[in-house]
């Protein structure tokens, strides 16, 4: 683990319920089990990359917290690197049901427009989660704003944080200094249903990686119901 990456997640141990990472080898997990093991449990999925060796997505949520459901949609494209993965949980928060998703989308191609599989993706997580009562989607869609697979969120009922939010770019100088000929501000966003309050969402420029963090504090909203403010949760995705 990077120890930029280190030093956010220790910054954020005792404030953040429910912590997503992506790109986490075998060797990632072992060093996130170091710092979260005796409050967080694991939820994670898994895809072999292109040449052997496998790594994925992991949600990490505070004990004490009911997991109901937990699952993996590999969302598009070929047999390898190229398929896009999710790992969702839903869990138990006083009289809500809450469900969270982790998108790493289809990577390639580079130029993060549409294709028939990033689309067939944004409906695959859509329909997956059409009758969940409470949603949040995020994490590295690979995807540029103006996309018809980020707007298809957006028109099925979701917030976009990112455009809601004004945040002017998730990427950062290691991106733009990887690839100065060919700059991408934008691959990373944060959907939340109707029912999802939010306190507030933030891209605070920590050098996890290449992708910023995005950082969700939220109220979870039933017709008679507002979970308390000492219960807010705080959802962090790096």
């Amino acid at each position: 683990m990077k120890s930029e990456l280190r030093a956010y997640v220790e910054k954020h141990l005792h404030d953040t319920e429910v912590f997503c990472f992506q790109e986490a080898a075998l060797e990632d997990r072992m060093a996130y089990e170091a710092l979260l093991a005796d409050n967080f449990m694991l939820h994670s999925a898994q895809r072999r990359q292109t040449g052997g060796g496998w790594y994925g997505n992991a949600i990490y949520a505070r004990k004490g917290i009911a997991v109901l459901k937990n699952g993996s949609l590999f969302t598009a494209g070929a047999d390898g690197f190229d398929v896009g993965i999710a790992a969702f949980l839903t869990l138990q928060l006083s009289d809500v049901e809450l469900t969270i998703c982790n998108v790493h989308g289809v990577p390639r191609p580079g130029h993060k427009l549409d294709t028939p599989d990033r689309l067939y993706q944004s409906k695959m997580i859509l329909d997956t989660f059409k009758d969940n009562q409470a949603v949040i989607i995020g994490g590295d869609f690979n995807l540029l704003p103006h996309t018809q697979s980020i707007q298809t969120f957006v028109e099925h009922g979701y917030r976009n944080l990112v455009t809601d939010f004004e945040i002017k770019t998730t990427r950062n100088r290691i991106s733009y200094e990887k690839y100065p000929n060919a700059i991408q501000y934008y691959a990373d966003y944060a959907f939340v249903s109707p029912s999802i309050k939010v306190i507030d969402f933030v891209v605070p420029g920590d050098l996890v990686s290449d992708h910023q963090p995005l950082e969700l504090t939220f109220d979870c909203l039933v017709p008679s119901l507002i979970l308390q403010p000492d219960s807010r949760p705080q959802l962090a995705l790096a």
